[in-house]
């Protein structure tokens, strides 16, 4: 059995410190993935909502709650548990403001991605 003192260190630091860029470069690819999937996803939910189709809309407002957690993105997240947990009817406000408060995180966002 090894020593302790003679184990390599659990976690290089200095490694890890090396290769921050690649975690700036996946954060920047999270972050480009989401502006492409996201409009479809807006756009789907409208669809989905003008055809009267309720559990597609739920399901789809999942979607979105999940997608814009995975990026801290709160309020747009928000809209999504709204449309997957709220009454039918009322979820029309939500939806009609989707677009805008999809630009406003895209905005948000664009300001997080790394030079």
């Amino acid at each position: 059995m090894m020593d302790r003192k003679d184990q390599p260190p659990l976690i290089d630091i200095d490694f890890l410190e090396s290769r921050k860029e690649i975690t700036d470069s996946f954060l920047n690819d999270i972050i480009e993935l989401f502006n492409e999937e996201m409009p479809k996803v807006i756009d789907n939910i409208k669809a989905q909502y003008k055809a009267n189709k309720e559990e597609e809309v739920k399901t789809l407002g999942h979607k979105l709650k999940g997608m814009s957690l995975n990026l801290g993105a709160i309020f747009l997240s928000q809209q999504g548990k709204i449309i997957e947990t709220n009454d039918f009817e009322s979820i029309a406000p939500c939806i009609d403001n989707l677009d805008d408060i999809y630009e406003k995180t895209r905005q948000a966002l664009a300001e997080q991605i790394p030079e």
